[in-house]
């Protein structure tokens, strides 16, 4: 008798999670990006951005073959759907929350770190301790840095190239976050759950210790393996503020200027899905209400860039309408170290039947001049730049093909590229899902 129940009940368990996994597969089917690999010499931020995206979408999709997320059942099936609760929790933290966290860490200290020492020449070495909540879990007494990137030999000097790989991990993190929201509007609001992790991680990097009120204290410039100290040491060192009184001001500055990065409606809503869609309702890809007007939905969003002479704030405006994105933005140092603006467009060809698409952007900015041979000095006359560059992708055989970029810009700061003059570009496969 019990065996025919205990039968009975897995029998009833595998029916309704096998039900349940069918809804929620087929209410969360969407058309998904691409899968994009792409390579350059040297590996520069944006190949580590585009690749690591594609590649997350790719590892995610082990959920496939899970039967969790089930719609609410009838009353007699409750006991399932609270198994499947604490299933479908479970996998979040202890898999999804990780499998981000990977993401975020590698593009911060790889591609962020790591690409700007490969552009100055400098060979580097990575660390990386276990993610959470694993590290937490199995290390509680170890507070230490969840990644670090170390020179192996030579280090660049404090001045413009110190300071371009200094800030080149939170760099990474703010492009990817700008990456992920356009995307967003691309696919009509739709989003992974991982993918809002991943947004909400790169968002918030460094975001405690850029708020803290220990980086408004007075002080010398000091050395540290915390970017957002090391930052602030380097700006006093590059414009010879190096008075205890004048680290608490550039210090003020950079907290005020980076509330402005947490505005963000985006980053709202993807604290509200995480919380609502996907650990209450269980759904694989919440969708963002995103505004309408004239025809077109459009995101509206500010960021901060830690530029090598003081901060920039930009607000940026990405809309789609039928199947082309475009997006407009502009920036403004706020640090009031040194003047400096940039503005920008891009437009992209989201027509999935087109066999060729093509995108373009440009960018023009004035800044100070850069310098990545000599030592720091004080008053740089300031310049202007621009940038202009262009995307292909060409499908070959049905659902694979071909995709490249090629720019080229003048010496100047420009989030994701090299700081010097010159071409720049990727090329690589991609892989419709």
């Amino acid at each position: 008798m019990r065996r025919s129940r205990l039968r009975r009940s897995l029998a009833g368990l595998a029916l309704a999670l096998g039900a349940s996994s069918a809804t929620a597969h087929a209410e969360d089917a969407p058309t998904r990006p691409p899968l994009d690999v792409v390579v350059a010499p040297e590996l520069p931020m944006e190949t580590g951005i585009v690749s690591i995206l594609s590649l997350g979408r790719l590892a995610f999709r082990y959920e496939d073959l899970l039967p969790l997320g089930a719609a609410r059942p009838s009353r007699d099936q409750a006991p399932y759907w609270v198994l499947d609760r604490f299933a479908w929790i479970g996998k979040t933290i202890l898999v999804d929350i990780p499998l981000a966290g990977l993401q975020a860490l590698t593009i911060h200290e790889a591609f962020g770190h790591g690409a700007r020492a490969r552009e100055l020449g400098f060979d580097v070495g990575y660390s990386f301790k276990l993610p959470f909540p694993y590290g937490a879990l199995l290390s509680p007494k170890d507070e230490g840095h969840a990644g670090l990137t170390n020179y192996i030999g030579g280090a660049p000097r404090a001045d413009d190239p110190q300071q371009l790989f200094v800030s080149g991990g939170i760099e990474s993190n703010v492009a990817t976050a700008r990456a992920l929201s356009r995307q967003i509007v691309a696919e009509d609001g739709v989003a992974h759950h991982g993918e809002i992790a991943l947004y909400v991680m790169s968002k918030l990097s460094y975001s405690q210790e850029l708020t803290a009120p220990s980086f408004r204290a007075a002080g010398p410039p000091t050395t540290s393996s915390n970017d957002a100290k090391a930052y602030l040491s380097n700006l006093q060192e590059r414009f010879g503020r190096v008075r205890s009184d004048d680290r608490a001001t550039i210090g003020k500055r950079l907290a005020v200027g980076y509330l402005w990065n947490l505005a963000d409606p985006m980053l709202v809503w993807s604290a509200w899905a995480e919380l609502h869609d996907v650990i209450f309702s269980s759904r694989r890809f919440p969708v963002a209400p995103l505004p309408r007007a004239f025809g077109a939905t459009f995101l509206p969003l500010p960021r901060v860039w830690l530029a090598p002479y003081g901060m920039e704030n930009e607000l940026s405006v990405t809309a789609k309408k039928g199947e082309w994105v475009v997006d407009v933005h502009g920036r403004v140092g706020t640090t009031g170290l040194a003047p400096s603006w940039g503005a920008g467009a891009s437009i992209d060809d989201h027509h999935v039947d087109r066999r060729v698409r093509v995108g373009a952007q440009v960018d023009v900015w004035r800044q100070p001049a850069l310098d990545l041979e000599r030592r720091a000095y004080f008053d740089r006359p300031s310049q202007l730049g621009g940038a202009l560059s262009a995307t292909l992708r060409l499908r070959v055989i049905s659902g694979a093909g071909v995709l490249g970029k090629l720019g080229a810009k003048t010496d100047g700061y420009l989030p994701t590229q090299r700081a010097d003059a010159g071409p720049y570009g990727w090329v690589g496969l991609y892989l419709e899902p």
